[in-house]
């Protein structure tokens, strides 16, 4: 009986491998969308629309020059 198994969990192992393998070259080889704030270059924005919040505080909301672009910056 663990003779038959021997083959069976060979060929489980290598298509276990062989999944990981592909899995991780598809995260890793996914191209990354652009960034706006990728370097210390200065960047303008298109000013898209302002909020008055309160008598001294408004809310400025910039457009990117791609809407698929993401900000590149942390969020914390």
């Amino acid at each position: 009986m663990a003779q038959l198994l021997r083959p069976l969990r060979a060929n489980l192992g290598a298509v276990a491998a062989v999944g990981v393998g592909a899995g991780l070259v598809y995260a890793y080889a996914k191209p990354k969308p652009p960034t706006v704030f990728g370097g210390f270059n200065p960047q303008y924005l298109r000013l898209d629309s302002v909020e008055q919040v309160n008598h001294n505080t408004k809310r400025l909301r910039f457009a990117f020059p791609n809407p698929d672009d993401l900000s590149g910056l942390p969020l914390t």
